[in-house]
């Protein structure tokens, strides 16, 4: 597991800054679901057949926006996308490729109940707003590495080869409950 996600980080560090074009479905789904959690939208819809929705885009914008708000859910949005994603293929021919997709969330409720009891142990430096910030991280830091993902979503995944490229046919419907469980996620800990 911890593999996977080195070798996603290693290939997104390495696709960043250009478009790849993926030479098959399979390879398109890598290659987007690795990008997926930067939420660069402009690439990401480099992907896409239909661009992910202008409104979308403004809905994650503002659920980061009001994340920025406190030392916790700063932390916690980090924790929030670190997702596990996986598929499998379902159907698949030269020009159309179908996918199951899972995506596993962390249930912030679960790491908050560890986290609590480390948030008393920073909450004494809250003086020093350095050593007080440096904590808090800390503190999300070590519930998170003690959690599982606890949370999972199936989609259906549509691919088509367009005049040689493989684009993923649409993906709002994906983002947005992605930008769903992201908010209510975000509530609970509020």
């Amino acid at each position: 597991m911890k593999m996977k996600k080195i070798c996603c980080l290693l290939l997104c560090v390495l696709l960043s800054g250009c478009v790849t074009k993926p030479d098959n479905a399979d390879m398109l789904m890598d290659v987007f679901f690795t990008k997926l959690t930067s939420f660069d939208f402009p690439t990401l819809n480099n992907y896409l057949e239909t661009p992910i929705d202008d409104t979308i885009q403004n809905e994650f914008t503002s659920v980061t926006e009001s994340a920025n708000t406190s030392k916790t859910t700063i932390e916690a949005l980090k924790i929030l996308k670190d997702l596990d994603i996986s598929w499998v293929q379902i159907e698949s021919n030269d020009s159309y490729a179908l996918f199951n997709l899972t995506i596993k969330y962390y249930g912030l409720n679960i790491i908050k109940e560890d986290y609590l009891e480390l948030f008393i142990e920073a909450f004494k430096y809250h003086a020093d707003n350095d050593k007080y910030d440096e904590q808090i991280a800390k503190a999300y830091n070590i519930a998170y590495q003690k959690s599982l993902p606890t949370l999972s979503k199936e989609f259906i995944i549509e691919c088509k080869n367009i005049n040689g490229e493989w684009k993923i046919t649409d993906a709002n419907e994906l983002i947005s409950q992605i930008i769903s469980v992201f908010k209510k996620q975000i509530a609970q800990i509020n």
